[in-house]
């Protein structure tokens, strides 16, 4: 999912075709403030309990139901994105921020489910896969 310096993931690579058409679509007018284009989220899942990778805080965050059903969570950052950099390095944040610990077989293997939440707010995208 996240590959290497080398051989780039399917996140990355993801993130930089949502942003570059956010870019067109503000270039062409259709929109007129970076920060209501694309919001980024990043949370793991750890012994049961939610924790904001992007925000430093050890608080674990409550996860809760709306009238529709639908799963909220208070608290969680919802950060604007300004570029495919500003994504890189709050992914590389999130990231690096996740629980790990030594396994037989992995230094650092991930002890937690890592979630990533992208809002492309009033943007066409189109994905071709091949």
């Amino acid at each position: 999912m996240q590959g290497s310096e080398k051989d780039v993931g399917i996140i990355p690579r993801v993130m930089e075709h949502i942003l570059g058409v956010a870019a067109e679509t503000r270039e062409h007018g259709q929109r007129q403030a970076k920060a209501e284009q694309v919001l980024l989220s990043y949370l793991e899942i750890y012994n049961e309990r939610v924790f904001d990778l992007l925000e430093s805080s050890e608080r674990d965050l409550p996860l809760r139901e709306d009238a529709q059903r639908n799963i909220i969570i208070p608290n969680l950052a919802e950060i604007p994105l300004t570029s495919f950099k500003h994504f890189e390095t709050l992914y590389a944040l999130g990231c690096r921020n996740r629980k790990t610990a030594a396994t037989k077989l992995n230094a650092g293997s991930s002890r937690s489910h890592a979630v990533l939440i992208v809002k492309a707010c009033d943007i066409d995208v189109v994905f071709h896969v091949h």
